[in-house]
């Protein structure tokens, strides 16, 4: 397969064509059912016969992709040029959106941030073409929005140098952030280890009022669980919604829509009104 900046469709082919195996021998590992999330750290293992223990192993992975935004992506193209590669070995894109400051208005700050942060974008506008990484330029769209609409697929894992990486989950990847030497790694074709995280599994019940949204839901449940555990009791932890019955006032398929944006899998309406999800 040839690498390109996107998200080429036998790249997404290859995905799918191992996850029914991996997931039925992981069932078969851990004697339970498996959660989206798990089903895709097994596909993307690379060894899949490794021991693999919530919150106990650290394991190899071989993510799909890589995004950077621009001011982390100057330290790992830097690093990554040293290694002498034609090209990354996995499609992988920068993003300049990080260093444009909000102070006046869109048109201004841009231009200021193109005239102040000229050289930096030069340079990383360079080093993309010769390697092939995507290039996203001053203007062209925040990171995280940007992964989500362009690159996220459902069933996909991906790393990135920005903190909202794990945006590109509202589109079923296991989508972490991580530092530039992370990205290094599986950029030049290692794995990407990291321990393998525990789940927390949350059951909505009951319904949304006021002017409470399914954002305010997830907010809420991060924020609860910090309270009670600590402020980074959710590091080496995922959070897969895993049943949602809830009933709203709004239109029954505006709330399914808002559930599916924010990693549900809608499997229909309840009759009370709201959908029914899990992951």
């Amino acid at each position: 397969m040839t690498v390109t900046a996107g998200t080429p469709i036998e790249l997404v082919e290859g995905v799918y064509a191992t996850l029914v195996d991996r997931a039925n021998a992981g069932r078969a590992r851990f004697g339970r059912p498996l959660t989206l999330a798990e089903k895709i750290l097994l596909n993307h293992l690379g060894d899949p016969t490794e021991p693999a223990e919530r919150g106990g192993t650290y394991n190899d992975f071989h993510p799909d992709r890589v995004a950077m935004q621009d001011a982390t992506a100057q330290m790992a193209l830097l690093q990554f040029m040293t290694a002498g590669l034609p090209t990354t070995a996995v499609p992988s894109t920068v993003h300049c959106d990080h260093l444009i400051s909000a102070k006046v208005g869109a048109s201004i700050d841009l231009g200021v941030a193109i005239d102040t942060n000229r050289e930096v974008y030069d340079f990383l506008r360079s080093v993309s073409a010769k390697y092939g990484i995507g290039f996203w330029g001053p203007g062209s769209g925040i990171i995280h929005q940007v992964v989500l609409e362009n690159y996220a697929f459902p069933g996909g894992m991906m790393i990135g140098t920005d903190s909202h990486t794990p945006n590109a989950g509202g589109l079923g990847m296991v989508a972490i952030g991580v530092g530039g030497a992370d990205a290094v790694d599986v950029m030049t074709g290692f794995p990407f280890n990291v321990r393998w995280p525990k789940v927390i599994g949350v059951k909505l019940t009951g319904s949304l009022s006021g002017w409470s949204s399914p954002k305010d839901v997830i907010l809420e449940v991060a924020r609860g669980h910090q309270r009670y555990f600590g402020v980074r009791a959710l590091d080496g932890k995922l959070l897969p919604r895993y049943l949602a019955v809830v009933n709203t006032a709004l239109a029954p398929e505006n709330i399914a829509k808002a559930l599916r944006s924010r990693g549900f899998n809608v499997l229909g309406i309840h009759p009370i009104g709201g959908p029914v999800a899990e992951s």
